[in-house]
């Protein structure tokens, strides 16, 4: 009777995610690749000139051939790293910021930032510093800027930034709640969101207009009355003032605004979203993925712009997966999505 009230329930929610196909997308036909790492937790994964680059919890990999199933590496195989976030500019550069599991035992001589000028090949550590802090500096996810990495954004309750690509680091909002997630505008990067929770579970939004300088609090104004967590933000390349945010926990779901986030509407329900991506071959593409109820691979896709969406699901994949990365990337012509997940390496695309 337990399982079959589960299976019930499964495709009640499936039914629900998929209520809002666009008939487009329903035309056409997912592919899925697997392309190795199966024994890491991928966390943070880019492309780069046809290169794959991923931050996981045994360090930093980067693929050998076009395939993307041969890598080098664990690079910066340190003990006690839960996972390497990556920031690559449009050389050579890399740097890599290291999460430890025991961050609370972290000291000033311990290395928290890397950087390699070669892609890969050398890495050196950065000796950081930060204004108003006593004991070793510590940061969690980065992202740049622009292309050239040399400003740089990351959190560690409150959201810091770097001009100097990750050598001086100063707090530039301190106001906001428990940050799981910065996102940067690539088309307006003076658009920055950052998100996650309250001390009560609520959920926290915030975002700059001016490049970090100044922030507003959109805690209210996004609030569903669910204790929903903000994981994953997008915005959009043709317009800053239409973003999406993904939620997890208790409230898992897609909001949308298209007023620079003063309202808000639901767009996807009951699906715990940890990515959100732009695709590159369309202004009203966009990608999310995360947790399925069925807890398979999947992918939810929109064309425009996330007022409706279509579901696609592995079923031949693996079990009990979640998607905590992506990164979308032309190839041969072709948009290809690349999942970064608890068990690997994986790729999407559509087929006509």
């Amino acid at each position: 009777m337990h399982r079959f009230i589960l299976t019930i329930s499964i495709i009640c929610s499936i039914f629900l995610l998929s209520c809002s196909t666009s008939p487009e997308l329903g035309d056409l036909s997912p592919g899925w690749d697997a392309h190795g790492l199966e024994e890491v937790a991928v966390h943070s994964i880019h492309e780069r000139n046809g290169k794959l680059y991923a931050g996981t919890d045994s360090g930093v990999f980067i693929s050998n051939d076009d395939e993307y199933t041969s890598w080098r590496g664990p690079e910066l195989d340190l003990q006690n790293v839960k996972y390497a976030s990556l920031a690559l500019d449009g050389d050579q550069n890399i740097i890599a910021a290291l999460r430890y599991r025991d961050y609370d035992k972290f000291g000033a001589e311990d290395n928290m930032l890397f950087r390699s000028r070669d892609d890969g090949s050398t890495w050196r550590p950065i000796n950081t510093q930060a204004e108003n802090w006593t004991d070793g500096f510590y940061i969690f996810d980065i992202v740049p800027q622009t292309s050239d990495s040399e400003v740089l954004f990351g959190y560690v309750g409150a959201i810091y930034c770097s001009k100097d690509s990750g050598k001086n680091w100063r707090a530039v909002y301190t106001e906001g709640g428990f940050p799981y997630f910065i996102t940067v505008s690539e088309n307006y990067p003076n658009h920055i969101w950052t998100g996650g929770t309250l001390p009560i579970f609520w959920p926290y939004l915030s975002k700059s207009d001016d490049g970090g300088k100044t922030w507003t609090k959109l805690n209210d104004q996004v609030s569903f009355k669910a204790e929903a967590t903000a994981r994953a933000a997008s915005v959009s390349p043709s317009d800053p003032d239409v973003v999406l945010v993904g939620f997890t926990s208790n409230g898992p779901a897609i909001r949308k605004t298209t007023t620079g986030g003063q309202t808000w509407k639901t767009v996807l329900e009951d699906y715990h979203v940890y990515a959100l991506q732009n695709g590159q071959m369309g202004a009203g593409r966009v990608y999310a993925s995360g947790k399925h109820p069925s807890m398979q691979l999947s992918v939810v896709v929109s064309d425009n712009y996330g007022d409706d969406w279509t579901t696609f699901v592995n079923e031949d994949g693996p079990n009990e997966i979640r998607v905590n990365d992506m990164a979308v990337a032309n190839i041969d012509g072709e948009e290809m999505v690349f999942l970064g997940t608890n068990q690997g390496l994986y790729s999407f695309h559509l087929n006509k």
